[in-house]
């Protein structure tokens, strides 16, 4: 029998007259254990992993031991035919490969191959033989990508950055700050070693750049082992190589240098394509200058290309190889994150975006040690055949391999998900001619062209191209690829997990990273693969100097004071309650007569009698905090709906019903009751509160609402609780919680700002990958109006897709500037201090060239409006500010009578690892009580207001105790954290279209959103802001 007519593995024994394929066997099939690879019949592995390797390239086209020097009479005769087709006998013209047409279900036909042709560079004059190195005179590099200016635009922004301003930590003698330990480890360098740079520039495929990162790793990998540097090198397997020395000796020493490399790729039936790809010599590594640089405040050197340099080599071990098959690295890789093996359930998380920075004496290394739990990912599985409508939701995106592939599968991304199964989703299959063939579905489909596979009849069908171009395949034969990061919401218990594993101790994360993550990337690093190439890594943190900032004085009600420092532990939280005294709230807003709830209807929420007992407890308490309630609470009930419109619709019966019980007076605030923390019906309530009603709306749960304990046979309801609620009561209302003293009892005016200023935070949320790509991000901003700066008013606003910068800043700037002017008898500010979130690293250069212009924009236009003229704009001082980091700070000497083993609220970091040349310092403003704390980054980008480091500092820890939403500090600073929070609000409004409820009529442009009155505006009703103008003055949206 021919190796194409093997024997049946289920009937491997069968008598020589009665042998036959195994699609045909009329026998069961057999359990996978009893199962035999139908290569060499031997049981316990499948053929696509038969160690046998009897060559039809089964296991691995790529892997096989015989693609140098193969027989072909190994083949199978499929696999023969294409091998000479590939490989003709010399004096003939070699064929190109036929095309076939199997593949997944289309229907549209395919181009020629599904290897697209190759597209060489204009310096190939002729075909070289794979493996080839040819010198290139003249290279001339392409043209730069877009993104490469917009890079370029950015950088030069980033020099324009306010110079550091470093401060002296005075000797206080015994009072000296304990010493503080962080994350970083000292790097030296060896400035004799000729550490180069070289770019990779691969060929194109189909007249398209390379851009997927996994094909650029794979091509990249394959041209590296087929044409191995003779030196020391490692790769990022991306675009970069460094090496010792030269990386090939055809390279001449003069950056620009330019060799051809003949490399290959795989095609349609498991044939060779050949690329002929470039690798350009750009450079030494720059010591030198970048010793400037770190140690001179007037360095204007930009060291962005010898800090990768760094990065790179960093990565030896996660992307180098001990072998052509042998990975030195044991774990796997999400996007620029690795997330090796280090025992348990514990995975090294190293960033890739976390950078080389320098302090005047040496260059430090940021690592970081979070648990697996920290992020679910997902493992390697094969989908269900049938998935639930929110199941389907969810594996939008998800990347997928098809068991059909073999070994040699690709990767798919799963773009849409069909209505009905694969029996019942049908097209017509077309030749290589694109000639149509008869009409058929994807089940049978499938089944004439994988016979040994099973398919399932009724399994969800999955389209893996384009809205126009599909491609479908049967949900029961999809693999998923492991390692991606699950974005969607995590069950209860999961989410419980993933805390419990998060709350890990200072002294235990500094245990984990030095025996477990310096260990996985070869530190000390005194030999071995850093010292190779210049580099002593020490494996002790580095030092940091510490300071440590006041908290304030809380004033409530009636002169009463509450002072955080005098607190034996957790200096940054308070209550309305210390031992006898009840502060009462500062100032109590609008008064509310009594009160209004609207209970969801549902066998699992609340009771109404419950909820009749919660407004007793809620208004008796709350009239101890200064806000008195007249008269009894009015309660209605109310039917929820997934639909929007719907749910709005009972809604406004049930406040119909509120109004008329209430001698019709409109309602000032609303109380929701519902039966859990479902985000769409907690999306349609702020939606149709904030937009439609115009009215204050807070969701309590009947978990909330029923919190407390019997105590002597009576119910003793949860004080939190219900403070928690009174201070969200007070503030909806346009109250104020407190005001701010100095440590002499003096009132603190603007924050500890400077006189005049107008406080600014600013944010932006993205929609994120979805059916619908079109779907618009949303910036927000909010701003004080007074010198207590206790209240923050918002402005919101739609802007493209995934675009960075916000966009609309000059008009709501403007708009924040007119509600000053208003509330200061037409008097403008002459500070701004402007609290930026949500940004980069990267994008510093953006807040620099795109958003500064447009805040002196909004500024001059409100001027105008003012009266002050088209050229007037105050003062402005920028910070960014960032929490999405991995520094960490540690007591260098463990000490149990502190807080959870971590450092005080009020410490502040300004040297050692923060950037050089940057004015920026490092603020923990807040006492963590689980986990090691988290100290936010802040940088200032423009001071025009000349602040020192002190006063900056100062002003911030002081801002960041002004917050109402809670009884204790932020960790960012107010102004920042609200502004998140509104943007948080926005993702509620544009809830439907965050589900993809519009992706049927995708593509959609942004006009589209903004004037769609179900997310967004009524365009009839000439606002702004998508809330109801009434809530203009109240900070609604926290």
């Amino acid at each position: 029998m021919s190796s194409e007519e093997r024997k049946c593995s289920k009937c491997p024994n069968a008598p020589e007259n009665t042998q036959h394929y195994t699609n045909s066997c009329k026998k069961h099939w057999q359990s996978w254990k009893d199962q035999v690879c139908d290569i060499c019949f031997s049981p316990d592995h499948s053929c696509s992993l038969c160690p046998k390797f009897i060559c039809g390239h089964l296991h691995s086209h790529i892997a096989c031991s015989f693609i140098e020097a193969p027989d072909p009479m190994q083949y199978t005769k499929e696999k023969y035919e294409a091998y000479m087709r590939q490989n003709p006998p010399k004096n003939q013209p070699q064929i190109v490969p036929s095309t076939s047409s199997a593949g997944p279900s289309q229907s549209v036909p395919s181009t020629t191959t599904s290897g697209p042709q190759v597209q060489s560079h204009a310096t190939q004059a002729q075909p070289l033989p794979p493996g080839s190195i040819k010198l290139v005179a003249d290279f001339i590099p392409p043209a730069k990508t877009a993104k490469e200016v917009e890079e370029d635009k950015r950088a030069s922004g980033f020099q324009k950055l306010v110079h550091r301003q470093a401060t002296a930590v005075e000797n206080t003698g015994a009072h000296l700050p304990a010493p503080v330990q962080s994350n970083y480890f000292k790097v030296t360098f060896n400035s004799d070693l000729d550490l180069r740079r070289y770019r990779i520039h691969l060929d194109k495929i189909d007249g398209k750049n390379v851009v997927k990162r996994e094909l650029r790793r794979t091509l990249i990998k394959e041209l590296l082992l087929r044409v191995p540097p003779s030196g020391i090198w490692v790769s990022d397997y991306s675009e970069y190589i460094v090496s010792v020395g030269k990386l090939y000796d055809e390279l001449t020493d003069v950056p620009g240098a330019t060799i051809e490399i003949t490399h290959r790729r795989p095609g349609r039936d498991q044939t060779w394509v050949p690329m002929h790809s470039l690798i350009v010599y750009e450079g030494p590594f720059q010591r030198d200058a970048l010793d400037t640089h770190v140690s001179s405040s007037g360095s204007i050197f930009v060291p962005d290309a010898d800090l990768r340099m760094l990065n790179i080599i960093s990565w030896f071990r996660i992307n180098g190889y001990a072998s052509p098959h042998a990975p030195l690295f044991d774990g796997f890789r999400v996007g620029n994150r690795f997330y090796p093996s280090v025992g348990g359930n514990w995975l090294l998380y190293i960033d890739a975006a976390s950078c080389w920075i320098g302090a005047a004496e040496c260059q430090h290394r940021n690592l970081s040690l979070l648990p697996s739990g920290n992020t679910e990912y997902l493992d390697s599985v094969v989908l269900a055949a049938r998935n639930s409508a929110s199941q389907r939701s969810n594996l939008i995106g998800l990347r997928v391999t098809f068991v059909g592939d073999g070994a040699n599968s690709k990767t798919r991304v799963i773009r849409d998900v069909n209505g009905s199964d694969v029996s019942q989703v049908t097209f017509t299959p077309r030749d290589a001619n694109g000639t149509p063939g008869q009409v058929t579905s994807v089940y049978d489909h499938m089944r004439n062209k994988y016979r040994l596979l099973r398919f399932n009849s009724s399994a969800c069908c999955l389209n893996m191209g384009t809205a126009t171009y599909q491609k479908w395949y049967p949900a029961d034969n999809l693999r998923i690829v492991a390692g991606q990061i699950f974005k969607k919401i995590l069950p209860d218990d999961l989410g419980s997990s993933m805390i419990k594993i998060a709350q890990c101790e200072p002294e235990s994360n500094k245990r984990l990273i030095l025996n477990g993550a310096l260990p996985s990337l070869g530190i000390p690093a005194t030999t071995g693969s850093f010292s190779q190439f210049g580099l002593s890594i020490n494996d002790d943190f580095v030092e940091v100097v510490p300071k440590y900032l006041c908290q304030p004085i809380l004033e409530f009600g009636e002169g009463s004071q509450f002072r955080i420092s005098t607190q034996p532990k957790n200096k940054s939280s308070w209550m309305l309650k210390d031992n006898d005294r009840i502060f009462r709230f500062a100032d109590t807003g609008n008064s509310i007569p009594n009160l209004h709830i609207i209970r969801l209807r549902s066998h699992d929420n609340a009771s109404l009698d419950q909820v009749r007992k919660f407004a007793q407890d809620l208004g008796w308490k709350i009239g101890n905090y200064g806000v008195t309630l007249t008269g009894s609470a009015i309660i209605s009930d109310a039917s929820s709906s997934p639909n929007r419109r719907l749910f709005c619709a009972r809604l406004d019966e049930a406040l119909r019903t509120l109004r008329s019980r209430n001698g019709n007076r409109k309602s000032r605030l609303l109380l929701v009751v519902v039966p859990d923390r479902d985000i769409r019906t907690y999306a349609n309530i702020k939606w149709w509160g904030d937009c439609v009603a115009g009215i204050p709306t807070i969701c309590i749960t009947k978990k909330v609402l029923t919190q407390g304990k019997f105590f002597n046979n009576r119910f003793k309801r949860d004080i939190g609780v219900i403070s928690n609620i009174s201070l969200k009561i007070n503030f909806k209302s346009g109250g104020t919680s407190h005001f701010l003293n100095d440590v002499a009892s003096q009132r603190i005016f603007w924050a500890g700002a400077k006189a005049n200023t107008m406080i600014v935070g600013a944010d932006v949320s993205h929609a994120g990958k979805g059916t619908d790509a079109t779907c618009p991000s949303m910036a927000g901003v909010v701003a004080t109006c007074d010198q207590l700066c206790s209240q923050y008013f918002a402005s919101a606003r739609l802007q493209e897709n995934n675009t960075e910068s916000i966009a609309d800043l000059a008009d709501m700037i403007g708009e924040r500037l007119d509600k000053y002017r208003t509330a200061n008898n037409n008097s403008l500010p002459e500070h701004i201090l402007f609290y930026r979130d949500g940004v980069s690293e990267s994008q510093y250069g953006m807040v620099v060239n795109d958003e500064i212009p447009l805040i002196k924009a909004g500024c001059k236009a409100a001027g105008g409006r003012g009266g002050r003229g088209g050229n007037w704009c105050p003062k402005i001082t920028l910070l960014v500010v960032g929490k999405r980091h991995h520094t960490r700070f540690f007591p260098k000497l463990a000490k149990n009578d502190q807080y959870n083993n971590n450092l005080s609220s009020g410490l502040v970091i300004d040297s050692g690892v923060v950037t050089p040349n940057h004015f920026s310092f490092y603020l923990q403003s807040h006492d963590s009580a689980l986990g090691t704390a988290r100290s936010a980054h802040y940088i200032v980008i423009i001071n025009e207001s000349d602040y020192t480091p002190e006063q900056i500092q100062e002003t911030t820890n002081t801002i960041c105790f002004t917050g109402s939403r809670a009884f204790k500090a932020l960790s960012v600073c107010t102004p920042a954290k609200y502004a998140d929070i509104l943007c948080d609000r926005m993702r509620c409004y544009m809830k439907p279209a965050l589900d993809n409820d519009f992706a049927a009529t995708s593509p959609n442009d942004l006009t589209f959103y903004r004037n769609n009155t179900g997310i967004w505006i009524d365009p009839q009703q000439n606002r702004t802001n998508p809330w109801h103008p009434g809530l203009n003055d109240l900070m609604f949206y926290l």
